[in-house]
């Protein structure tokens, strides 16, 4: 979707004078009011990322490159939506928003916990006049009382959106580099807004864990689609 950085700067000025009206019900006050995230909280189920199926924390079918894993939407239209203006016609109101919703679905975490958001191409915190998954990461720190730390970054600019999935899968694994070193005691919580193929977040994770981390978990806004058999990228990309 093209960007156009005249109305990007005016949004974005917009967004932080002008007062919101709840996206979903159209109330006065916040961009997603307490009623309708309370509903949408209520209607959670934490599902698998790679095959779906109803999980606590862990899926004990799927080999993945990370021990515990939450997503709070799976293939909502309405998550969805709020995604779209918050990246696409840069609706930055949305991060604390986002941020709260993934914090209700977090149990106590550690608290040498560091949270780490995948990386966004420049080209695109350019765009938006925001880097959209930074934004959500320290938003859901101050409310966990975390530490968040961009140790990863990107050794590449290449675009996954649009991408077929076996080109997400290659692209990924040379994408991204380690900017600070993990240490194997403390515990990594790796931040997204979506899950498609899971391509970015397993080669952050084997990264990290290649680097010396031993303790990684995922967090993400929502699941994309379906599920599908995504574990053969999984198992490439080990």
């Amino acid at each position: 979707m093209p960007f156009d950085v005249k109305n990007t700067t005016l949004r974005i000025i917009s967004d932080l004078l002008c007062p919101h009206y709840c996206s979903l019900c159209g109330k006065i006050g916040s961009i997603l009011c307490d009623c309708c995230k309370n509903n949408l909280c209520s209607d959670h189920t934490n599902q698998c990322l790679s095959c779906g199926s109803p999980i606590y924390d862990q899926c004990p079918a799927c080999p993945l490159p990370f021990s515990n894993q939450w997503t709070f939407s799976f293939g909502d239209n309405q998550i969805r939506a709020m995604i779209d203006q918050y990246k696409y016609h840069s609706v930055r109101a949305y991060s604390d928003a986002f941020a709260s919703l993934i914090s209700s679905i977090l149990p106590k975490l550690p608290q040498d916990t560091i949270i780490i958001p995948v990386p966004t191409i420049q080209r695109h915190v350019r765009e938006r006049g925001f880097d959209h998954t930074l934004l959500i990461a320290k938003q859901l720190a101050r409310i966990q009382r975390l530490s968040c730390e961009a140790i990863i970054g990107r050794a590449k600019n290449t675009i996954q959106v649009g991408a077929a999935k076996q080109l997400r899968i290659n692209q990924a694994k040379a994408a991204y580099k380690i900017i600070t070193q993990p240490t194997p005691e403390t515990h990594y919580l790796i931040i997204d807004d979506v899950w498609t193929t899971g391509s970015s977040i397993c080669s952050i994770c084997n990264l990290l864990k290649k680097a010396g981390a031993h303790h990684l978990m995922v967090a993400v806004l929502a699941r994309s689609g379906t599920p599908d058999t995504t574990l053969l990228s999984h198992r490439q990309l080990h």
